[in-house]
């Protein structure tokens, strides 16, 4: 015999149901910054992510935070790279002969781009 559930009861459910992908879907987008990956790493459809948004306003407030920590893991790698730089194999002639230290260049200019134009907005007329 099944008892019929009370919408107490089937709310309750839904509820538990979200804070078992949340916390996953949470920590998977404040490393990839990505939704759809996220979502995937949670078991769950993108859709359902940005419903769950919508509906609940403090996810939304942990999913901006979750992308800030992502893009801060994102500037750091790339400041990383810029700064330290990266190993990279030296063949010759089909053999592996040792490694250099590659800088980019590139990713330190975009830093310094994007730091001169969040202090100094005016200056995005300029680019």
């Amino acid at each position: 015999m099944t008892a019929k559930r009370t919408a107490k009861q089937q709310k309750t459910t839904r509820s538990h149901a979200g804070g078992r992908w949340c916390r996953a879907f949470l920590a998977a987008l404040s490393i990839n910054g990505n939704v759809t990956l996220s979502a995937e790493k949670a078991g769950i459809d993108r859709v359902t992510a940005y419903r769950w948004r919508e509906k609940h306003p403090a996810f939304a407030v942990q999913w901006d935070e979750a992308l800030e920590e992502s893009a801060d893991r994102l500037e750091a790698e790339a400041r990383r790279r810029a700064e330290l730089g990266t190993l990279k194999p030296v063949w010759y002639r089909g053999e592996h002969v040792g490694d250099e230290l590659e800088y980019s260049d590139q990713l330190m200019a975009l830093m310094r781009f994007g730091w001169i134009h969040s202090r100094w907005p005016s200056c995005s007329a300029m680019a």
